[in-house]
């Protein structure tokens, strides 16, 4: 191979998507299953990794797509795609400084060199590929032993010669084996570990199918009727492999079929997401002591702030979340439309709820710390866009700017979008909007406050979503006055020193509120707090009127 006229030239190529990637890019975060890896970003990637969690399908790329790289620099091309997961190839070398070919030849310590390096990047080689697995069982065997010390899970290969010596290895070894456009009939009497890799043209999806090879943003789109079958089906564990067919920019093209990738898979999220919803109850009083219930049942408010212009109905959605505060939000909302008469909650996971011809019975919609996807399903997504152009409220507490961090509509519509997060600390926050009837309570006085703070980008794609020429502030980190809140490095600080915890604006017709703070018990045993979010009910339910005049505007005025 001629690896270095190949590479100059491609470098030529790449160097302006490349760019063009790189400023989408945000710094990692800590995310609601665990930190995000280093290098990972863009708000693609939620998709997939709830594609891993919940369905177990992993979409990755296969390094050799990307002709005259290396291993290690086909993992950046990868990573700017926004994929996870790679595959390998014996045909390939490592990389510039280690120029061996990618196979059990390498030493131990070359080994843990190429770990560490896509462990950087964010990227783990879930397959691996062989031309051949050798005509000798200790061949064989060197290869299986290559694969375990890089903690493959799979290896795909073209050869399908005697497949009983590879499926007793493979089950030795405890890693699925994938042959291409094995014809079925050849696995008869072979074990689990044994399966099949093919294009996603194929026509009939088939039980052993271990891999599926979208070959370019055509097949990606056209990969979808193929995607739910397999779906109903239930093939799983899989692996999706996204490549490219174009020499000229192949890292755009790949882009362009991560996109519609996700698009083709997002029906199948999305049913997934709507059945589980349906099995997750609502937490809430039956998981609190009755000392902690009573200190809830002591800070809520005798009276609303305003008048009900007629009953209202609050539709709340925890998703069952993980964050231990959501029983202690909940039963403070059940309390405070019980005791006030502002409202009647009505408390479910089901998000046939949040479709338009269901969604309409409620005057608002309350996310309580919903952590993970409630936006998968189209149906979802369009009932609440919907929902609150058309004049409904919408209210968020905590963790739902992670629970649909994949969606620019709806981060456009809340006002931000995931928000990095290093740890319960104290601040001291000032209120922005001392005239405002939600933080009338607070009587325009600054207060230290602890809590689990998060910190909107303020760089790349996520960056877009939070800003005072957006939104009306209500509630700020006073940053003179907490002076280690900037301290670290991205994503824990904001060159404008501006962390906002609460806003709301106006969206369409409708009403939008947001309160990041909630992620301790205490949020909801303070008769302050809870006086400010019954303020904040009555805004998104339309009977207590404020200006959102987004910030900024204001302070030109």
């Amino acid at each position: 191979m001629n690896y270095l006229k190949t590479v100059s030239v491609l470098a030529l190529t790449c160097l302006t998507t490349i760019h063009a990637v790189a400023q989408s890019r945000v710094a990692p975060a800590q995310g609601p299953t665990g930190p995000r890896p280093v290098g990972r970003s863009g708000w693609r990637d939620q998709t997939f990794r709830q594609m891993a969690s919940f369905i177990n399908w992993r979409i990755g790329a296969p390094a050799s797509a990307f002709e005259g790289l290396t291993l290690l620099e086909a993992a950046t091309r990868i990573d700017q795609a926004t994929l996870g997961y790679i595959e390998g190839s014996n045909k390939q070398w490592v990389s510039p400084e280690i120029r061996k070919p990618f196979d059990y030849n390498l030493t131990p310590a070359e080994i843990a060199t190429v770990k560490n390096s896509l462990r950087k990047f964010g990227v783990q080689v879930v397959a691996y590929n062989v031309d051949a697995f050798g005509s000798d069982e200790a061949t064989r065997r060197k290869v299986f032993e290559f694969a375990k010390a890089l903690g493959v899970e799979l290896i795909t290969t073209p050869q399908h010669a005697d497949l009983a010596a590879i499926d007793q290895l493979a089950t030795e070894f405890s890693i699925n084996v994938a042959v291409e456009n094995l014809d079925p009939t050849a696995l008869q009497g072979r074990s689990s570990r044994i399966g099949i890799r093919a294009n996603s043209t194929i026509a009939q999806p088939v039980d052993k199918l271990m891999v599926i090879g979208v070959i370019n943003s055509a097949a990606a789109t056209a990969a979808k009727p193929l995607f739910e079958q397999l779906y109903r089906q239930n093939v799983k564990p899989l692996f999706i492999t996204v490549s490219t067919t174009d020499p000229i920019n192949p890292t755009a093209d790949l882009v362009r079929s991560v996109d519609l990738l996700d698009e083709a898979m997002l029906p199948v999220l999305g049913d997934y997401m709507v059945k589980r919803s349906k099995l997750l109850p609502i937490r809430g009083e039956s998981e609190l002591s009755p000392e902690v219930k009573q200190q809830i049942e002591a800070a809520i408010p005798k009276n609303a702030p305003a008048k009900p212009m007629k009953p209202r109905k609050l539709l709340v959605v925890d998703a069952r979340g993980g964050h231990p505060a959501i029983s202690n939000a909940n039963y403070a909302l059940d309390l405070m439309g019980k005791v006030t008469g502002a409202y009647e909650a009505v408390f479910s996971n089901d998000l046939d709820n949040l479709k338009y011809d269901k969604i309409r019975q409620f005057d608002a919609v309350m996310l309580n710390s919903t952590e993970v996807d409630v936006s998968g399903d189209p149906a979802v997504r369009e009932g609440i866009l919907r929902y609150v152009r058309e004049g409904g409220g919408f209210g968020g507490i905590h963790a739902v700017s992670w629970s649909a961090a994949f969606w620019p509509e709806f981060m456009e519509m809340l006002g931000g979008s995931q928000g990095a997060h290093r740890y319960i600390e104290p601040a001291t926050l000032k209120i922005d909007d001392p005239a405002s009837p939600l933080t009338k309570v607070f009587d325009g006085q600054e207060f230290v406050w602890t809590d689990e703070y998060y910190r909107m980008a303020d760089t790349g794609l996520q960056g877009t979503y939070y800003s005072r020429d957006k939104l009306h502030v209500l509630l700020s980190v006073d940053f003179e006055k907490s002076p280690d809140f900037n301290a670290g490095r991205a994503p824990f600080i904001r060159q404008d020193k501006d962390y906002a915890v609460s806003w709301i604006k106006g969206y369409g017709k409708g009403r939008v509120f947001f309160n990041s703070l909630g992620h301790t018990a205490q949020s909801f045993a303070d008769p302050k707090m809870n006086e400010f979010l019954l303020a904040a009910m009555q805004f998104i339910l339309g009977d207590l009127p404020a200006d959102t005049t987004p910030s900024a505007e204001l302070s030109a005025k």
